[in-house]
């Protein structure tokens, strides 16, 4: 059975044409007919370059690339290749201008020794050239604009294919971009490499798209090191195919420089705090002890001094002394300088100032858990050692036995403190303005306090004072 050239060349797979010496077309492959999208009837009999002109200005060097290909074939009786050039052509059904990008082969047809016809072997490659000028335009940008390395190991393999970046990041600046990759392995730290080498080989059966993010110090051949951050995915072209990773990697040793020295500063600042509280403690610790010292004189003195009046200043500035005396203890105590536990405080001062008073008196207190300044514990401290004198001096004149009570309570972000007693019943109206009072309105303001006074709801005298917590 004889089979007709026609329809052999009509079957090839391959997009081919033949092309006589005047350029025209003799006949085409149905590839070739899909790939330009014409047909048989339009192509066969025309002109090449009337079917598919060059267009554009930019098209007319590749027209001429291809014309003078064909030329040479004719005139030698030799093969000639055309590696990849651009070159459009209108499309079909709108007549627009297609980037297209090919490769093509002309080779002569020979009759009797002489050149009758090309064959004209094409292939469209412009979805590689799109993919290739795409991936150099990231590459030109990533490294150009970020300093980033790019790179695909192939642990199981022991290969790399790596950017010049990181070939600079390495110390290995002219190394070949894709080779063995342990001039690579050998620049990590002897300490990251186990944990590196770890993380590969975890995701080595785990599905596409699974990250190694890790960072590691490079040695360089000078002895410094580099801090490079590495972040990447598994990709791999058939599920039981040897894994590739592909990935960036970014030299972050200046942040890493900068994050230790902003660790030892912490350190450094941490270390001086500590410092700190320990001298200060020390130094309410001195406080608590000279201020006690000077306290102790003022009780020896009031009883030695034989004048009554005399006898109940010296004791109230020794209670007043007391008072403060107690918050450093605190502060000493709990080994914090700017806040105190108010409730502790206050039950601290509440059985000082028990002790010295009289025998029929009980001084009684709650506790509640707020933390308060230290300057504002001072001025509270001196409040309540006022208000509980007071009642002591005023409210058990003609009533020698009796209670006093402390009261502490936060409501709506304020301090609610009362001092009262079972007293009298008379309010503190002294017909002058002496130090306690003085003192007592101080505190009052300093505390941005409001204080009110009324008789208690079983007799006695309360007084009460309202005020914000504060800082």
């Amino acid at each position: 059975m004889r089979i007709d050239a026609a329809d052999l060349l009509s079957s090839l797979p391959r997009s081919v044409a033949i092309i006589d010496p005047d350029m025209v077309y003799i006949d085409v492959s149905d590839a070739f007919l899909d790939m330009t999208g014409r047909t048989r009837e339009e192509l066969v009999g025309s002109p090449v370059f009337e079917m598919f002109p060059p267009g554009a200005a930019e098209a007319a060097p590749s027209g001429n690339l291809v014309r003078d290909s064909f030329r040479r074939v004719f005139a030698t009786a030799k093969p000639d290749r055309l590696d990849t050039y651009y070159y459009p052509i209108a499309g079909a059904a709108d007549g627009l201008l297609e980037r297209r990008w090919w490769r093509a082969d002309n080779r002569p047809i020979l009759r009797h020794g002489r050149v009758v016809a090309v064959l004209h072997d094409v292939e469209d490659v412009t979805a590689d050239v799109i993919a290739r000028r795409d991936r150099d335009i990231r590459d030109r940008l990533i490294e150009s604009l970020s300093a980033v390395g790019t790179w695909e190991f192939r642990p199981q393999e022991g290969s790399i294919v790596a950017s010049a970046a990181l070939a600079e990041m390495f110390g290995l600046e002219g190394q070949a971009a894709e080779g063995p990759a342990e001039p690579f392995l050998d620049r990590i730290h002897p300490e990251d490499l186990p944990s590196l080498t770890a993380a590969f080989e975890a995701k080595a059966d785990a599905p596409i798209g699974a990250p190694v993010d890790i960072d590691f110090r490079v040695v360089m051949p000078e002895g410094g090191e580099r801090w490079l951050a590495c972040r990447s995915e598994l990709v791999r072209s058939e599920p039981r195919a040897s894994v590739t990773f592909v990935g960036v990697s970014l030299d972050i040793t200046d942040a890493k420089n900068r994050e230790a020295t902003l660790t030892e500063t912490i350190a450094e600042r941490d270390r001086l705090l500590e410092q700190k509280e320990v001298l200060l403690g020390e130094v309410n610790h001195r406080i608590k002890n000279s201020l006690q010292i000077v306290s102790s004189i003022l009780k020896l003195d009031a009883n030695q001094a034989r004048d009554d009046r005399m006898q109940g200043r010296l004791r109230a500035a020794a209670s007043r002394v007391q008072a403060v005396a107690s918050v450093h203890e605190l502060i000493y105590r709990a080994g914090q300088v700017d806040t105190v536990e108010f409730g502790e405080y206050l039950g601290d001062l509440c059985r000082a100032m028990e002790d010295s008073l009289p025998l029929e008196i009980a001084l009684i207190h709650n506790s509640i858990p707020l933390r308060v300044s230290t300057d504002r514990a001072i001025s509270l401290a001196l409040l309540v050692n006022e208000l509980v004198a007071n009642s002591v001096a005023h409210a058990f004149r003609d009533k020698k036995d009796g209670t006093i009570a402390v009261k502490a309570a936060v409501r709506d972000e304020r301090l609610e403190l009362s001092v009262s007693d079972d007293g009298d019943g008379k309010p503190v109206t002294p017909t002058h303005r002496g130090l306690g009072t003085r003192i007592i309105a101080a505190m009052v303001s300093q505390l941005e306090a409001e204080l009110q006074q009324f008789p208690g709801a079983r007799g006695g005298h309360v007084v009460h004072l309202s005020m914000p917590i504060g800082s």
